[in-house]
């Protein structure tokens, strides 16, 4: 038993100490070869046959040792088999090809680059030191099926590192099979690995004549057999793997050629893309890609079936939707660099001004986002440094979006030349970015002015200059009601103004010259007239021209404007044809209105307490007038109401009462009732929201329509806006 013993030892320990450093399957093969042999002489030298009996058991054990060593081989026979439907994990991401080749090898107790080495051994004399393939080297005589996997081995190694090599070897491995005797899945790979192969190597031309061929050549011919084997039962062969193919196909284009190679005038393979929408059907696939994509090759937002801008449109919008989620300031940075990136590419790709005109109006309205965080000191993107050069680049690129509208709008007869085919879609994209360029405008001075301190006059332009602008912009474009200057433009432009009033009035506190007050001036009075529901800008216009000595030229520049108010016919016409929660406030604008705009200093007079709200002053306000309105010959009792409300709290919606025993004639204290017992409130600040919110709506042509009611060169502000700029 002593030497029995030394056999099962040399089956247990020898052996495997010897195929432990071995990487190849041959290699492996060889060692049991001789391993085997050894074994025999061993048993017949060291074996009497008296132990023969005893031997069943020692068999037993030696097999088991022989299997210790059948993993090896169970290992290469499973990666045969997926090598063998690796077009089912070849559209993979690189990611996931990565990970799913890593436990592969795990699972299977070899590697991928293992197996590979093993077929190397097999099949070939050997390769160059640079790790490359030549067709001399592969060895004759061998299964085809093994050189099928050697080349799928080298494919997927390719997929998972991008080293050209493995794709080298693929293709070389690859032309053993005979064009002669085209079979569908060895053409399928041989058009693939050309097809990666120019995409490699960045030739545009050339790669898309590699995927038409494969296209033709391969996919169409399965599609015809799909077509001839009716039914799922009759389908058999490499026409069953037809949805792989087609997720090969969308992978190759849209992820390798497009978004990782970054390659340039692919637009007619979108042809190819559109063909493959409805035929993607594999869970986690391209489907809802090619979806989105084939949308955005139309349309109003698209650049007329380019597909390059397509794809860049929806990656650099997945970038700035991962980048709204982030939280950590390495993200935040990744990701907004992504989205710039995809969004320069678009804006690079499109062949026409309306593909340009819809990705400059994206990516401002992505700065207006990002300069809007930045406000915000608590915010992850203002505390990051990355971020301190975004407004400097915003601007930049507000000059640019303002350059692109100039140069569409001089188009505007012949629209066709900057890609529209129909005048409405031209509209809407003037629109939108018309739209983004005030919104970054008002943004960026907000950011600005966030960093700056009333005193200091050197950091006034950095403020003032987007807003200005912008008002230059409308100033442009406004002298006349043209369709391509978009609803809410007026509300904007009156909010431009207003901001830059307020800058100014500030400034004016430090200086000695008339310079700034004037600006003030003009620039508040601009906000009123675009905008003349906002009592605070009356108000705060009546009290600084009090201030600066203005009073006269305060009535001189705002009672034209309340007359024309009041004698206004838009108001009238737009209440008989509308029915929204703004009524109320529109009404305003026909009566109330242009009361406080000519009694404003008897407002001033009376208000002594802030409101709550913003809603709550215009509640105010409004009541004030009409209460001013009412009255007789009893001047002094409404003096006395008027002081006793301006010390009220309006905010809320509750019936304003009166302290009791305020001697009031009649009819004056029932009209005075009247008014104070109407408990109703008016969404003002709702109202601001939604006119700075939306691109159109009734509201907006409201205010369109009341500033084109008299001649833009009869508007006040714009008579006293070219005499301030006068030498």
């Amino acid at each position: 038993m002593k030497n029995a013993r030394f056999v099962i030892w040399f089956s247990f320990s020898y052996i495997p100490k010897m195929l432990t450093p071995c990487k190849s399957i041959s290699t492996i093969r060889k060692i049991l070869s001789t391993g085997a042999m050894l074994f025999v002489r061993l048993y017949n030298a060291l074996i009497p046959r008296s132990e023969a009996s005893s031997m069943k058991s020692i068999k037993l054990a030696i097999i088991f040792g022989v299997l210790l060593v059948l993993p090896a081989f169970a290992g290469a026979a499973q990666w045969d088999g997926l090598l063998d439907v690796a077009y089912r994990f070849s559209w993979y991401p690189k990611k996931d090809v990565q990970s799913l080749l890593q436990e592969k090898g795990e699972e299977y107790g070899i590697s991928l680059e293992d197996y590979r080495a093993g077929l190397m051994d097999t099949l070939t004399s050997g390769m160059a030191p640079d790790g490359r393939l030549q067709r001399a080297d592969l060895l004759a005589g061998k299964p085809l099926a093994n050189y099928y996997r050697l080349a799928l081995a080298e494919f997927c190694l390719y997929l998972s590192n991008d080293d050209t090599v493995h794709l080298d070897n693929a293709e070389t491995v690859l032309s053993v099979f005979s064009d002669k005797e085209p079979r569908g899945d060895v053409d399928f790979w041989r058009h693939l690995f050309t097809a990666y192969r120019n995409m490699a190597e960045r030739n545009s031309p050339r790669f898309i004549d590699s995927v038409f061929a494969l296209w033709e050549n391969v996919v169409l011919k399965q599609e015809v057999d799909d077509i001839l084997m009716n039914g799922e039962r009759a389908k058999v062969g490499f026409v069953k793997e037809l949805p792989h193919l087609y997720e090969n196909m969308a992978h190759l284009v849209i992820r390798r050629a497009i978004i990782e190679q970054e390659m340039a005038n692919l637009a007619p393979l979108g042809t190819i893309i559109l063909s493959i929408e409805d035929k993607l059907t594999l869970e986690n696939g391209y489907k809802n890609l090619v979806k989105a994509i084939s949308e955005r090759m139309e349309g109003v937002s698209s650049d007329n079936y380019n597909l390059n801008f397509a794809v860049a449109f929806l990656e650099a919008t997945a970038n700035r939707n991962d980048f709204e989620a982030a939280t950590e300031s390495d993200q935040l940075v990744a990701k907004f660099n992504a989205a710039r990136k995809f969004y320069q590419l678009a804006y690079y790709w499109a062949d026409t001004n309306k593909g340009r005109a819809t990705i400059m109006g994206q990516y401002m309205g992505f700065l207006t986002y990002v300069t809007r965080r930045m406000v915000d000191p608590d915010d992850a993107v203002a505390t990051t440094r990355f971020f301190e050069k975004l407004p400097g680049m915003a601007v930049a690129y507000l000059d640019k979006g303002i350059e692109l509208y100039d140069v569409i709008a001089r188009q505007s007869d012949d629209f066709a030349t900057d890609g529209y085919r129909k005048r409405g879609n031209y509209l809407i994209s003037m629109h939108r970015l018309w739209d983004a360029t005030g919104k970054l405008s008002i943004m960026l001075a907000d950011y600005y002015k966030s960093r700056r301190k009333p005193h200091e006059i050197e950091t006034l332009f950095p403020v003032e200059s987007p807003l200005l602008k912008y008002c230059a912009l409308f100033q442009r474009y406004a002298r006349v009601d043209q369709d391509i200057v978009p609803d809410n433009a007026y509300f904007l432009a009156a909010y431009a103004a207003r901001e830059l009033a307020d800058l100014y009035q500030q400034l004016s506190e430090y200086s000695t010259g008339v310079e700034a007050s004037s600006l003030f001036f003009v620039y508040q009075l601009q906000a009123v007239e675009l905008f003349p529901s906002d009592v605070t800008s009356i108000l705060q216009l009546a009290y600084q021209s009090n201030l600066d000595g203005r009073v006269e030229e305060y009535f001189q520049y705002i009672t034209p404007i309340a007359r024309r108010l009041d004698q206004s016919k838009v108001v009238k016409s737009w209440l008989d044809n509308h029915d929204t929660r703004f009524d109320a406030i529109v009404s305003h604008v026909g009566k109330e209105i242009p009361g406080i705009m000519l009694n404003a200093y008897t407002h001033l007079n009376v208000i002594r307490e802030s409101e709550g709200t913003e809603d709550g002053f215009y509640r105010k306000a409004i009541v004030l007038e009409k209460v001013f309105d009412v009255r007789s010959d009893d001047n002094d009792a409404v003096d006395r109401i008027m002081t006793a409300l301006g010390k009220e709290d309006f905010s809320g919606s509750r019936p304003v009462a009166l302290l009791s025993g305020e001697p009031l004639s009649q009819p004056l204290a029932g009209k005075v009732g009247t008014v104070l017992g109407n408990g109703e409130s008016f969404p003002f600040s709702r109202l601001k929201n939604k006119l700075y919110g939306s691109l159109d709506g009734p509201e907006h042509r409201f205010l369109r329509a009341l500033f084109y009611e008299v001649p833009f060169e009869q508007h006040p502000y714009v008579q006293l806006m070219r005499r301030v700029r006068e030498p």
